[in-house]
This record gives C-alpha cells, sequence and structure tokens, in this order.
C-alpha cells in the first residue's frame, strides 16, 4: 500500500499527537522513561533487520545508561 504526501503527513500528525498525549498524561519521570523506552523497542521490533537495528540497540543502551 502507497501513501500520498499528504495522507503521510497526516499519519505523522497523528502518531505525534498520540506520542504528545502519551507524555501529557505521565505523572512521574519514571513514567516518561517507561513510555520512552517502550516506544524504542517497538520500533526495533519493526525493524528487525538491518544496520538500523544496531543503532537503535545502541541508543536503547545510551538511554538506559543516561538515565
Amino acid at each position: 500500500m502507497k501513501l500520498n504526501e499528504t495522507s503521510m503527513s497526516k499519519l505523522f500528525d497523528l502518531m505525534l499527537m498520540c506520542f504528545k498525549m502519551q507524555v501529557f498524561l505521565t505523572s512521574s519521570p519514571m513514567e516518561i522513561y517507561a513510555v520512552t523506552l517502550n516506544h524504542l523497542r517497538e520500533v526495533l521490533k519493526i525493524i528487525q533487520k538491518g544496520p538500523a537495528v544496531k543503532n537503535i540497540e545502541q541508543t536503547i543502551s545510551a538511554f538506559k545508561q543516561k538515565y
């Protein structure tokens, strides 16, 4: 399935709105940490193969070390 430029823009806006809502509904910094890790892990599940997997794994590791 292909999306045209307008549909892709609307889809991105919808996803961004959902992320903002998740962050808005958090009540502690630990919840923001959990939401961020959850999103990174889901991206990792979607990609599964290729050079980007290593980058995402490094990002998760760095995020855990930093926070």
